[in-house]
């Protein structure tokens, strides 16, 4: 199962999208700066999240 998730930057007021198999652990890099795209835009918070259950 996949979660396509949006998450807000605060200090650079920019939507950030992606997707994961672990919703939890991939919101915990991004707020610890292991991820490229928003290494330089914390403090991020969830926005939105779906949970996929079926591919294409």
């Amino acid at each position: 199962m996949y979660t396509v998730y949006i998450i807000y930057s605060l200090s650079k007021s920019k939507y950030y999208i992606g997707q994961t198999n672990n919703i939890d652990d991939r919101i915990k890099r991004h707020n610890n700066k292991q991820s490229l795209s928003t290494k330089n835009g914390g403090p991020l918070e969830t926005y939105l999240h779906y949970k996929i259950t079926n591919t294409l």
